[in-house]
Order: C-alpha cells, then structure tokens, then sequence
C-alpha cells in the first residue's frame, strides 16, 4: 500500500511539474495583452495644440518716401486655421474674439481663441500662448495572433490599438481610425515571456 501511495506522489509531482513547466512555456493571448498594456502604458491620452492666437491681418503706418512700414508676424495665420476654428466654435468648445494691437509703425488685428467650459473639459495644459487639448485615447484593442519559436524561445505577437473617446478637438481622418495593427516581439527568460526593446 505504501509503494502505491508513493507511486501515486511521483505521479502526481511528475504531473505538476509538467503542468507548470508546458504553462510557462506558452505565451497565452491573455499574458501577451497583459505585457503590452504594462509596456505601451494603455490607455494612452493622444492631443493636439492650439494657439491662443493667430494674426488676422496687419498694416504699417506710411514711412520714409511715402513708403507704408512692412509689418510681419511670423506663425500661424487666421486664414490657415479658420475652417477648423469655425467648426470648433459650432461644436461649443471654443469662442472666436479679435482685438487689436500697436506696436512701433505697426498695426495687427488678432483673432483670440478662448475655450468654453465644454472646451475646458479636454484641457490637458495651458501654457507658452498654447492649449494642450486631449483628442482621444488610445486603448487596447485585442491580440490577433501569436507565432512562437519554441527552438529560439522568441514570439511574435500581433495586436490591434483602438482609438476611442474621441473627442471634438480629434481631426476628422484622426477620430475615423478606429483600430490600428501593431506587432511586438517576446522573449522567454527563465521567469517568463518579456517584450523585447
């Protein structure tokens, strides 16, 4: 009875031990999702800057022979960002205002950009004449596929990011991308599976 009890032990260790070393092994979907959201910090919150002001149009005063002054701002001009300013201020994130500047010979007409409190809700930062606004996040979509070279103990995992959350400072082709397909590669150590550099 005792040999059988003991044999039965062996069996039972030899079992486990094959058990966990066969788990270790393999790089599971749900260990490869746990890695890359440790790696990549996921969520990621993805944003864009604004100006807090942009030259509408300047002028100088007349010079020497008659001549106006050359006045010139260097940065973004009204004319380039106002369609995507416009459609900002119809989605209630921001107000549109101008005011008026003098400066040695010079005149300059600035269209302001203030955020409304809806707009204040995706402010990450304020600061050098700038907002820092959040436009969405990138989030983890799901592993698509694992390819494991037990020879050289490496894997390859592939996987999907999504961008959700998007918000209405997020461009139009930006906030379309929904999933984006990356791919990482593992090693195996004698601790477990890590992502390579």
């Amino acid at each position: 009875m005792k040999a059988i009890k003991k044999i039965a032990s062996i069996c039972l260790c030899i079992c486990i031990y094959i058990m966990l070393f066969s788990c270790s092994n393999n790089l599971s979907r749900g260990k490869a999702k746990e890695l890359i959201i440790q790696k990549m910090h996921l969520p990621q919150i993805e944003t864009t800057k604004m100006l807090k002001r942009y030259l509408d149009h300047s002028w100088g005063d007349m010079g020497f022979f008659s001549m106006p002054k050359v006045c010139y701002v260097v940065g973004d001009q009204y004319s380039d960002v106002k369609g995507r300013l416009d459609d900002l201020q119809a989605k209630g994130v921001i107000n549109i205002t101008q005011s008026e500047e003098y400066n040695d010979g010079c005149h300059f007409v600035w269209k302001n950009v203030n955020l409304t409190d809806e707009g204040k809700k995706y402010l990450v930062a304020d600061a050098n004449g700038e907002y820092e606004l959040r436009t969405s996040e990138l989030a983890f979509g799901q592993v698509t596929g694992i390819q494991v070279n037990e020879q050289f103990k490496v894997a390859e995992a592939n996987f999907t990011i999504r961008r959700v959350n998007a918000t209405p400072f997020a461009d139009n082709d930006v906030s379309r991308i929904t999933d984006i397909d990356n791919a990482v590669n593992f090693s195996l150590y004698d601790d477990g599976w890590r992502i390579n550099n």
